[in-house]
């Protein structure tokens, strides 16, 4: 197998980090509708592989999910290592990279999924912390949702425990995928409550951007200056496609 060149690697790169953000923007913007595979309700970006992607709690991991080292600080939550590659390795399945390809082992394409995964986790924690504001309940959102799929068993530990094949999901798990799941379309409507009838290709983006708006002005503590400039970066780039595409953030009355 010939090398790839580092014109072509670049190149290929860039290509991911515009599909990055495009599924960024689509796994906040899905319908609200569940799956239902394995007797798990799992958001499709989760459990539908893509290409040569494996399902969720299946195949290699490339990067290793229990590094306990601390990465950044934001909304008073520790981010570590372990939970950045853990999103990373979803990325990986999602894009259909062979893991023992010599693409997967580059550090530029390593380091550009780490910040993909950091913004996943980010965007959920700022869901999370500004649906009050919007006068939605988040944890009773979620609470609820589980309650219903474990109908019939105690708790949803005691139902997922029933289940052989889980796939690797655990609880917190599932709570990150129905907060993804269920929680934006809520606040896209508290967002356009009063913009009158619109077409939902405006809701999508006047919903995105406000998740970009808030994804920019966040305080985090990065506790490497690696790990800042790449997310300053990446963020420069979500910004500068929102323009392009002339999108722009709501008036929601909420201070910041």
């Amino acid at each position: 197998m010939a090398k790839l060149s580092g014109r072509v690697i670049r190149e290929i790169i860039i290509i991911i980090a515009v599909i990055g953000l495009l599924i960024l923007l689509a796994i906040y913007l899905r319908p609200s509708k569940p799956y239902l595979k394995n007797d798990i309700h799992i958001p499709p970006d989760e459990n539908q592989p893509t290409g040569n992607a494996k399902p969720m709690g299946h195949g290699p991991k490339l990067l290793p999910e229990d590094d306990g080292t601390v990465v950044a600080s934001a909304l008073g939550h520790d981010i570590t290592l372990g939970e950045i590659n853990q999103e990373a390795n979803l990325l990986f399945r999602r894009y259909g990279i062979d893991p023992e390809s010599e693409m997967a082992k580059k550090e530029i394409l390593l380091d550009q999924l780490k910040v993909e995964g950091l913004a996943e986790i980010l965007s959920g924690s700022l869901i999370l912390e500004k649906a009050p504001g919007l006068g939605i309940n988040a944890k009773e959102v979620v609470d609820n949702a589980m309650a219903e799929w474990a109908q019939g068993f105690d708790s949803p530990e005691a139902k997922l425990a029933s289940i052989p094949d889980n796939q690797g999901v655990t609880i917190e798990r599932m709570r990150k995928m129905y907060t993804r799941q269920l929680l934006p379309p809520l606040i896209q409507s508290a967002l356009t409550k009063d913009s009158g009838d619109i077409a939902q290709e405006e809701k999508d983006k006047i919903f995105a951007g406000w998740l970009l708006t808030g994804l920019s002005e966040l305080k985090i503590e990065f506790k490497d200056e690696k790990s800042a400039i790449s997310w300053k970066d990446y963020i420069n780039q979500l910004l500068d496609n929102n323009k392009s595409t002339g999108e722009s953030a709501p008036t929601t009355g909420e201070g910041k």
